[in-house]
């Protein structure tokens, strides 16, 4: 997998379920703050509109990695952006904390997540979301 690192750097990470959980609960330990860090009140809205069960159907799958990833993209609409790694000064504190990823994932990375999607489907999502 592709990790956006800063604004020109990315990296490739080897990334499995449980070593993102883990990597996921020393950030938290660590700290949790950065400008993003209002996207955490989201959380128990997703909870209780199903949210996740609704991303798993649109994906048509179970894995948790593509699931959280797709939450990233909930929220890039939530903050009315898209395409905010590479060119803009989206970091990884607040962020990728809020999407359950200990890293940010390329736009690369997202797009190759969405395209076995059509646009019925997206359509259908965003207003179920």
């Amino acid at each position: 997998m592709e990790q956006q690192v800063s604004k020109r750097r990315k990296a490739r990470l080897k990334i499995s379920p449980s070593s993102n959980e883990r990597r996921l609960r020393q950030q938290l330990a660590q700290r949790v703050s950065g400008t993003h860090l209002g996207l955490m009140l989201l959380l128990p809205f997703h909870l209780k509109l199903g949210a996740w069960p609704m991303l798993q159907q649109y994906l048509g799958t179970g894995d948790s990695l593509a699931c959280r990833m797709a939450l990233q993209m909930v929220h890039e609409a939530a903050i009315c952006t898209n395409r905010i790694r590479a060119k803009n000064t989206l970091c990884n504190q607040g962020f990728a904390l809020a999407n359950g990823l200990s890293f940010l994932p390329t736009d690369k990375q997202i797009h190759e997540l969405s395209y076995g999607q059509n646009i019925e489907q997206s359509q259908a999502l965003q207003l179920a979301l």
